[in-house]
């Protein structure tokens, strides 16, 4: 019944006139799909981070935070300029179309 199913498994064999694979050992393959790759990764990891550290002077327990404040896709002047926009600016704002809210 299996047979008729295409469950029974296949009884190939590689063709003669093929020439013979060598054996590969169990070390051959570990190296091969898990040292190569492992080293790939960590080269690629070295290449990356090591000119960063090297480069970062790093910051000393108990200091604040010395670094500018970044606001992606904010005002195109600083983060501190969101702090300076007035009430008119805000209402005129209200009154234009655009994004979800914009009409055709």
């Amino acid at each position: 019944m299996l047979g008729s199913l295409g469950l029974a498994p296949a009884f190939a064999d590689t063709p003669a006139a093929w020439p013979q694979q060598p054996h590969v050992s169990g070390w051959d393959y570990i190296v091969v799909l898990l040292l190569i790759p492992l080293g790939v990764f960590v080269l690629v990891w070295l290449v990356i981070t090591v000119p960063a550290h090297r480069r970062s002077q790093g910051q000393a327990t108990g200091e604040p935070w010395g670094d500018r404040r970044e606001w992606f896709g904010g005002p195109r002047q600083s983060v501190d300029a969101a702090d300076e926009v007035t009430p008119e600016a805000l209402s005129a704002s209200e009154h234009e179309t655009g994004g979800a809210s914009g009409r055709w």
